[in-house]
């Protein structure tokens, strides 16, 4: 993307905020979460917000629903998931889940499991599963020159008691990586401190999408203008919000 229009788009950027015709959400770093009951689905909206600011940088939240979209849709080939459709750029639709205890966390010392003393066999072999696509994900980010430090994959339960992968496994809004010398801890790109607000806001976009284009070995499309706009309008047309 040209300077210029990635300079356009400060202008668009999206922070955390409600959105109207939906419930009061729940904030889980830089992510709006919607639990939506009456549907068993729980709507996941990426913000633009820069991790530990109050301060936004273009398109951060559609390259992190992207690239979530993507790392899930590469799970599913070791373990299912709750995803069931990305309305908008920005967010992700998925099935409700109660909460579980079993995950699999990656550390710089190797993996560890999570799981309860009278786990089922189908559900170590559900952790063994997770297991198996974090290695696979920590190979193929070697591969493209990312030192993956410290990940996690949560299950929950839907209303079936099936066990699923819930609303993330191993993207970088949610993992701390090293890339080119730079660390990114959970999407925060550790950068020299810029004086100029807008110089830091364009310095944390690039970086965001220098990572995502080693991390998917391509560029994500994007979608400049409006943002808050458009999702509202995505998640009407997908009779998610109330007209």
């Amino acid at each position: 993307m040209s300077p210029d229009a990635l300079r356009a788009q400060l202008a668009e950027t999206r922070p955390s905020s409600p959105l109207p015709g939906m419930p009061a959400p729940s904030r889980e770093g830089v992510r709006d979460a919607y639990a939506m009951p009456e549907r068993r689905t729980r709507v996941v909206v990426y913000s633009d917000r820069i991790p530990a600011t109050e301060e936004t940088a273009p398109f951060r939240g559609e390259i992190a629903a992207a690239l979530a979209a993507a790392a899930l849709a590469r799970a599913s080939a070791f373990v299912p998931h709750a995803l069931l459709d990305r309305p908008d750029p920005c967010v992700l639709l998925f099935r409700a889940l109660e909460p579980s205890p079993l995950r699999v966390r990656f550390e710089g010392s190797g993996i560890v499991r999570t799981a309860e003393p009278d786990s089922a066999r189908r559900e170590l072999d559900a952790l063994a599963a997770a297991e198996t696509f974090v290695l696979a994900e920590l190979a193929r980010l070697a591969r493209a020159g990312i030192e993956l430090r410290e990940a996690c994959v949560v299950f929950g339960r839907d209303a079936g008691g099936r066990l699923l992968v819930a609303d993330d496994a191993l993207t970088p809004d949610t993992t701390r990586v090293v890339f080119r010398g730079v660390e990114f801890d959970f999407g925060l790109a550790r950068l020299p401190r810029r004086l100029l607000r807008t110089r830091r806001r364009l310095d944390q976009a690039r970086a965001m999408l220098e990572l995502a284009n080693a991390w998917e070995g391509s560029a994500p499309e994007l979608h400049p203008g409006p943002v808050e706009a458009r999702i509202i309008r995505n998640l009407r047309r997908a009779g998610i919000a109330d007209t």
